[in-house]
């Protein structure tokens, strides 16, 4: 008898924030409350039924809601922020909307593909790949700006930058970082 199984658990324990509560002498106390779906599984060999995104709400104590849209298919968007839509909870006054870079988006990058090994359950994709943004969008009152990364170097840093809005303004910035790897001192802009 042969038996197969996924190496990766389609389900796995993950604590979770309900609610949180902020007080202190002269401060009025502050709350928020979260709120999750119900799970939807994914896994490495999935074939159906593998969920795509799961949205979190988040209301404060003064009303304002904010849905965050996390993806949820293993080894491709599990973990990664996709929309934040933040209103009084009927009407959504604000919304970003961010897309990632991949090693596998055609032509490779000029970061490794692989960063690590993590043997934990569950968020594999997350820690072991760098996924940098590619675009984020923000829509206000109808304008939308970009950010849009058309380059990265070698520790996944966009050094080419498009921004740009609905109102038809753009311009590039164009980005340089030095790196001392001996002193460990990573990021120092030119």
């Amino acid at each position: 008898l042969t038996e197969t199984y996924s190496q990766y658990p389609r389900y796995f324990a993950q604590l979770s924030l309900k609610s949180k509560q902020i007080t202190g002498p002269g401060l009025a106390g502050l709350s928020w409350a979260y709120s999750y779906p119900t799970a939807v599984g994914s896994w490495d060999n999935c074939t159906s039924n593998c969920g795509g995104t799961k949205t979190v709400r988040v209301t404060d104590g003064q009303g304002r809601v904010t849905d965050h849209t996390f993806g949820t298919v293993w080894s491709v968007n599990d973990g990664q922020l996709l929309t934040m839509a933040e209103g009084d909870g009927s009407t959504v006054l604000r919304t970003t909307t961010t897309t990632y870079a991949s090693w596998a988006d055609g032509g490779g990058q000029p970061f490794p593909k692989e960063i690590g090994f993590s043997d934990a359950e569950g968020d594999h994709f997350a820690t072991e790949q760098f996924t940098p943004e590619r675009e984020r969008a923000i829509t206000l009152q109808g304008v939308t700006f970009k950010w849009h990364a058309n380059a990265y170097d070698a520790f996944a840093r966009a050094i080419d930058v498009t921004k740009s809005s609905t109102l038809g303004y753009s311009r590039r910035e164009l980005y340089g970082y030095q790196d001392f790897t001996n002193l460990w001192v990573l990021g120092r802009l030119n």
